[in-house]
């Protein structure tokens, strides 16, 4: 492991830039994904109706199809990171334990304060500027703690069941870690995500943060295993095909074949395309974005509804900016705390790129 050339996984305990850059630049394009998915609003422009139109299918093909592949994608990387070169000891998992409650728990309990009071008070405010018809969160000690705990006001149930998989980890580098037995561990963890788990969850995140532990511990090339030009298109038309299918009959469980071909589908194009693609400075926000476009997102969504008035037009104007505009609102935000206020940037986006 003392080659650090791109086809080298680790050196030692560290990732290799190649698989580093690769990570940075796929966190960004989920942390987008996210946001696209918060910005399906198919319903405030056509209702109830459960036909298709342009726009519901493009709908159910992005947000309902490829954007699906972001969090358990998130999930996977982490459980790679988690125990890439990673020893078993008391001391090792201390160690582990440590670092991800500055950067995990801390922010996890920070963002679901301002999104507690975020629904406090601005619902009230957009009232009188919008039509929004979000009722503020309820004021008191016990809906305090519930938002906080629960994450009711942010989209952090992700960072939730991620802090339970990285408490659970112990018992997870047992399962995946040993031959044969993590292999019927994977197989068993994949039929209760297939059959139990719904789209957010912990049976979401303990199968898929238990994949990337099988597959960094188990099967540690697999992350640099490069395909031919024949592997990758087959893979990229049944993706596609189960993509349209999925839209097309939405709601469907299709979607969790999307997701399991659309995660090795979108790590391999990424190598057709990794000479032209930079880490840029924006794309280190990407936990910040995940974090905070939801308290953006919908009022622009309601934003441009009203300036613009309903229509297929103006819905997939509407799909297409949001997402764009939030994430931009949220880098510039996020620019000024990181410049002025460090120390408070540093907790919140959990000593990442601090």
């Amino acid at each position: 492991m003392g080659i650090t050339d791109k086809n080298t996984i680790f050196t030692s305990n560290k990732i290799s830039k190649y698989v580093s850059k690769k990570i940075t630049i796929l966190s960004f394009l989920y942390a987008y994904l996210v946001v696209v998915i918060h910005s399906s609003n198919s319903i405030n422009y056509f209702g109830t109706d459960k036909s298709i139109n342009f726009v519901t299918y493009i709908e159910n093909i992005i947000g309902e199809g490829v954007a699906r592949i972001a969090v358990p994608s998130f999930f996977v990387i982490s459980g790679i990171l988690f125990f890439i070169g990673f020893t078993p000891s008391i001391n090792a998992f201390r160690s582990k334990y440590k670092s991800r409650a500055k950067s995990l728990l801390v922010p996890y309990l920070l963002w679901n304060v301002i999104g507690y009071v975020y629904a406090c008070i601005v619902p009230l405010l957009a009232a009188k500027v919008i039509s929004i018809n979000t009722l503020p969160a309820e004021i008191g000690l016990k809906s305090f703690l519930i938002a906080v705990i629960t994450a009711q006001y942010t989209t952090f149930w992700f960072i939730g069941s991620l802090i339970i998989c990285v408490v659970l980890s112990p018992v997870i580098y047992f399962l995946v870690s040993k031959p044969i037995f993590s292999e019927i561990s994977i197989v068993l963890l994949a039929v209760i995500w297939g059959v139990f788990a719904g789209r957010t969850g912990i049976l979401v995140g303990l199968f898929f943060f238990s994949l990337g532990a099988y597959i960094i511990l188990r099967l540690p090339n697999l992350i640099n295993k490069k395909m031919t030009l024949k592997q990758t298109w087959v893979l990229i038309v049944a993706f596609i095909g189960v993509l349209l299918l999925n839209a097309y009959f939405y709601p469907t469980e299709l979607v969790k074949m999307v997701i399991l071909l659309g995660i090795p589908t979108v790590w391999v194009l990424y190598d057709l395309f990794e000479t032209k693609i930079k880490v840029t400075e924006f794309m280190k926000y990407s936990f910040v974005i995940f974090a905070a476009h939801s308290f953006v997102n919908q009022i622009i969504l309601k934003t441009i509804l009203v300036v613009l008035g309903k229509g297929q037009i103006q819905a997939m104007f509407n799909y297409i900016v949001t997402p764009f505009l939030s994430v931009v609102l949220v880098i510039i935000a996020g620019s000024l705390v990181r410049k002025y206020l460090p120390k408070i940037w540093s907790l919140l986006n959990g000593g990442r790129n601090a």
